[in-house]
């Protein structure tokens, strides 16, 4: 298996770049890196009503939410190791040490999957 494109990834309206000739209501990607030069690592297009399956609110939530994969799974593949040093399966002290630097990046990966609001979707 390959490695996924480098973070930090950004969710964005694409219908202004890529402009479709059915002119799509809503369109929305997310790119690895920022602005025009980022690298896209998906397009996906609202085709639904103003909210409810396929609004554009859920399609800016599923962009928002790809955006954050890779910072999702470095905190996560990180809790993993820290909290797995030890043979017998209990954390070793280096959890201890950085646990409050993964769950703030853990936070913050959450944070901007829901949108910037830490509460809820």
């Amino acid at each position: 298996m390959s490695a996924h494109t480098p973070g930090p990834w950004e969710a964005f309206e694409s219908i202004e770049e890529q402009p479709w000739p059915c002119g799509a209501p809503q369109a929305v990607g997310t790119r690895a890196g920022k602005g025009a030069r980022g690298t896209l690592v998906c397009d996906m297009r609202a085709a639904g009503p103003l909210d409810g399956p396929y609004s554009p609110n859920e399609t800016w939530a599923n962009a928002r939410l790809i955006a954050a994969a890779p910072a999702l799974y470095e905190a996560l593949d990180d809790m993993l190791t820290i909290s797995s040093g030890h043979p017998d399966g209990k954390p070793d002290h280096a959890w201890f040490d950085h646990c409050e630097e993964i769950r703030q990046r853990a936070r913050a990966a959450l944070a901007a999957a829901k949108g910037g609001r830490e509460g809820g979707v």
